[in-house]
């Protein structure tokens, strides 16, 4: 809900709100699509540093399993945290190239039909 005060929208909220709600589309898409991608190319990091750490048979060995977990995580948290940014800039940019025109506008139609 944008916010109209005195004729014209506090720009500050309808910023904020669509900042947030982008993020959160950002995130929304993050846990439907972006987790399986950040553990496929995490552990396939993990699994080509722990390749090269200890060698290329790193069949059953702790020290290799819990290379490819961390690699794993870090892809996780790489793409949770670009699409959760990717979304802010998104709902951002909305709020810049849409919302702030049209209320631009009407604030003017408002001063004129007031006169």
């Amino acid at each position: 809900m944008l916010v109209i005060n005195r004729g014209y929208m506090d720009f500050e909220y309808a910023t904020n709100i669509c900042l947030r709600v982008g993020a959160f589309l950002g995130i929304t898409l993050f846990v439907f699509f972006g987790i399986k991608v950040g553990i496929v190319y995490g552990g396939l990091v993990g699994a080509m540093t722990a390749a090269s750490m200890l060698g290329h048979a790193i069949a059953g060995e702790l020290l290799a399993r819990v290379i490819v977990a961390g690699g794993m995580l870090m892809g996780v948290l790489a793409v949770g945290s670009l699409m959760t940014v990717l979304g802010a800039i998104a709902g951002a940019s909305f709020d810049a190239f849409v919302l702030a025109p049209v209320a631009k506008l009407r604030a003017a139609r408002l001063a004129s039909a007031n006169k």
